[in-house]
C-alpha cells in the first residue's frame, strides 16, 4: 500500500511542473490572442484576435491593419515592412503578450506621411490554440495523472479485496 502511495506521489510530482509550465508559456505553434491597439487619432484599428507564432521563446504577431495605407512600423526601434502588397497592410512583427508597446506606424493616408505612436497591448488570458485538433500540454498532463490515479485505486481496490476488507 505505502508502495502504491508512494508511486503516485511521484507520478503527481512529476506531472505538476510541466503542466504549469505548459499554462504559462506557450508551446510552439500558432494561437490566437485578443488585440487592443490605442493612441492616434483613434480611426485605425487592428484585427481582433490576432494571429500569434510561437517560436524558441519568442512570439510574433499578424497584424492586419484597418487601412491599406500604412508603409510600415516601427516596433523596439526596428523597421518592419507589409508582408503583402495587396489589401489592408499586414506585418509581422514581435511581441510580448500582456504589456503595453510603445509602436510607431508610417501612413500616407492624408496629405502627406506621418508617424503615428500607438500602444499595442496583446492579451494572453484568452489565447486560443490556431490548429484544431492539437491537444494542449496541460490537457495531455491532466488526463495522464487522471489514468495514473485511476490505475492506483484500482490497484489498492483488487489488494483489499484479496485480503478480504471489502
Amino acid at each position: 500500500m505505502r508502495r502504491l502511495l508512494v508511486l503516485l506521489t511521484a507520478v503527481l510530482l512529476l506531472l505538476v511542473p510541466q503542466c504549469a509550465a505548459a499554462a504559462d508559456i506557450p508551446a510552439d505553434g500558432q494561437y490566437l490572442a485578443d488585440v487592443v491597439l490605442s493612441g492616434g487619432s483613434g480611426r485605425a484599428a487592428v484585427e481582433s484576435p490576432a494571429l500569434l507564432t510561437v517560436a524558441d521563446g519568442s512570439v510574433t504577431a499578424r497584424l492586419v491593419w484597418s487601412s491599406p495605407y500604412y508603409e510600415f512600423m516601427i516596433v523596439d526601434g526596428v523597421t518592419y515592412y507589409p508582408i503583402q502588397q495587396e489589401g489592408n497592410a499586414v506585418f509581422e512583427v514581435p511581441v510580448m503578450p500582456d504589456i503595453d508597446m510603445s509602436i510607431s506606424a508610417q501612413t500616407v493616408a492624408m496629405s502627406q506621411p506621418y508617424l503615428v505612436d500607438y500602444t499595442l497591448h496583446i492579451d494572453s488570458a484568452g489565447m486560443k490554440e490556431a490548429a484544431e485538433g492539437s491537444a494542449g500540454m496541460l490537457l495531455v498532463g491532466l488526463a495522464a495523472a487522471a489514468v495514473a490515479f485511476i490505475a492506483v485505486l484500482t490497484m489498492f481496490r483488487r489488494r483489499l479485496v484479496e485480503r478480504g476488507a471489502v
